[in-house]
């Protein structure tokens, strides 16, 4: 975010509404370091999911991770075709069995 202006209020709105959401308990869900070169105003997040996790626990490698990152130009892009945009990161891991499903890169 620039450092001289203040964010505008349809960018601050975008921002409380995701921070307003309450993941399932096994996600763990933490504020980022947004790349700063990709719009003028950015926020980020990341999620960490395990099947396997009991809510509270520690993951040392999970089965899913992402990041969920919100961009806004109020001049808009046109590559955008508007002033948001939202990226998503995945990360996850595959059974053996998966890895030859010709409709997982459909799904994905």
């Amino acid at each position: 975010m620039p450092a001289t202006t203040t964010p505008p209020p349809e960018f601050l709105e975008a921002v409380a509404s995701l921070r307003a959401i309450r993941p399932r308990p096994e996600l763990i869900v933490a504020a980022l370091d947004a790349p700063p070169r990709l719009a003028p105003y950015t926020w980020a997040f990341s999620v960490e999911a395990d099947a396997g996790r009991s809510p509270g626990e520690e993951l040392d490698e999970p089965d899913t991770s992402g990041r969920l990152i919100l961009l806004h130009d109020p001049a808009g892009q046109d590559a955008w075709e508007g002033t948001f945009r939202l990226v998503c990161f995945v990360q996850a891991r595959l059974d053996p069995e998966q890895l030859g499903d010709e409709m997982l890169p459909v799904v994905g």
